[in-house]
């Protein structure tokens, strides 16, 4: 799985699941959109805010 992070967007650009939901979803740049995959066990979520957290796997 590839991600890509660019001008405060985040997408899935290359997956090795069968049905690429998450390639298809594209560019996401809000927090009330996240990305899944429930092939490979992954969800993407983007947060407002401050925190001490600089990535969640």
């Amino acid at each position: 799985m590839v991600i890509e992070v660019k001008h405060n967007a985040i997408r899935v650009k290359e997956a090795n699941c069968p049905h690429q939901d998450c390639v298809t979803t594209s560019w996401v740049n809000s927090t009330n959109r996240p990305i899944i995959c429930v092939y490979n066990y992954v969800s993407i979520k983007l947060f407002n805010g401050v925190s001490n957290v600089d990535i969640e796997i």
